[in-house]
């Protein structure tokens, strides 16, 4: 069922599956007996089929890893450092925040000030992002999401219906951080190759509380990994000043190797974004229910606009191909949504992915 990538890929993304389905209905991970079974060849009248144990590939992946660790100790006298293998990572419990109006501790039941929000009912999506410049599928966006009560999902702080105070988005901020940080350390450890991309609030950094609250969610998280962790600030207001963001993209440099800005689509000056070293400046269409034409002409301005400043441009939630099209010939680096991909309930290794891809399939 993952016919695009290696089968040894393959049989490892196979194997993360069966530890969360374990992990989920058990509460632990007990599957060394566990066997994964590959179709290898067919003899004219049957699939052949290749079985190897999940502690088959464990080792497997241990003896890869030494033979690379003793080439590049041959190669090189300085050893890289792998972290992520070498030392086990106890990731912290989602902080409580105090409310900013009554001063009492937040339940940690749910987030602070949402009384209707069933902690349980939140999950997890990777939303791949199409790296159209050098043709590959590399980034995926973790997205909080929730089947809300008439049935629709919501993504993002969506998730919390109609009341959103700042506390509340912070600790789904600290939620969405938790799970990139633990998703990408499984992934690693598997040795998958990719880049997951977590959100923090532009009103979460503004407040020095909650900023430290979320924040402490990346303390302790090796060097190693951080190569592989972008970040994106949303919920930027426009008008802000480059001093400002400077200052925001300045909190986020130290635990990031990648940094995205989301703003709005009719921000009407992006000169605050230029010369602060972020990778993109960009938006999210997915809401967006005007005619297409309408959609097109914005996304061209907000593309002129940044061309004046020479930032880098990405846009998400495309959702048709005419869309898609437009973006790419404005120039935009990164896009992202349903017609480019579907969401998977995990990251997948870097993919080679370009316009012949696009138009016959997009459900990678």
């Amino acid at each position: 069922v993952i016919s695009n990538a290696k089968p040894e890929a393959a049989q490892l993304q196979c194997a993360g599956i069966t530890r969360e389905i374990y992990r989920h209905f058990l509460g632990e991970e007990a599957v060394c007996d566990v066997s994964i079974r590959s179709a290898v060849g067919h003899d004219g009248q049957d699939l052949l089929f290749e079985d190897v144990t999940m502690s088959g590939l464990k080792d497997a992946a241990l003896q890869e890893l030494e033979q690379e660790l003793e080439q590049s100790e041959a190669a090189a006298p300085v050893k890289q450092p792998l972290d992520f293998v070498e030392e086990d990572i106890e990731w912290p419990d989602v902080p409580q925040f105090a409310s900013g109006q009554d001063g009492e501790e937040a339940e940690t039941a749910g987030p602070p000030g949402v009384t209707t929000f069933d902690p349980d009912s939140l999950e997890f999506i990777y939303r791949p992002m199409w790296d159209i410049k050098s043709e590959v599928m590399s980034t995926y966006l973790c997205m909080p999401c929730r089947v809300m009560g008439h049935g629709e999902i919501a993504y993002r702080y969506d998730v919390l219906g109609q009341k959103q105070p700042d506390e509340a988005r912070a600790w789904i901020d600290a939620m969405a951080a938790r799970e990139a940080l633990v998703m990408l350390d499984d992934l690693l450890r598997n040795k998958f190759s990719m880049f997951i991309t977590t959100s923090i609030h532009y009103e979460t950094l503004a407040s020095t509380r909650l900023r430290a609250r979320v924040m402490g969610m990346f303390s302790g998280v090796p060097d190693s990994m951080k190569r592989f962790l972008a970040l994106e600030i949303i919920g930027v207001p426009s008008g802000v000043t480059s001093g400002r963001m400077s200052q925001m993209v300045n909190y986020l440099r130290p635990i990031s190797r990648v940094l995205f800005v989301r703003t709005d689509l009719a921000n009407p000056s992006l000169q605050g974004f230029a010369g602060i070293g972020v990778q993109a400046v960009g938006f999210d269409i997915g809401n967006d229910n005007r005619p297409e034409a309408a959609v097109i002409a914005d996304i061209n301005s907000f593309a002129e606009r940044a061309a004046k400043q020479q930032v880098p441009i990405y846009c998400q939630g495309v959702r048709s191909t005419s869309l898609a099209i437009a973006a790419a010939g404005a120039g935009y680096r990164f896009i992202s949504g349903n017609r480019i991909a579907s969401d998977q309930t995990a990251p997948m290794n870097v993919l080679r992915y370009n316009w012949r891809d696009f138009y016959v399939h997009h459900d990678l």
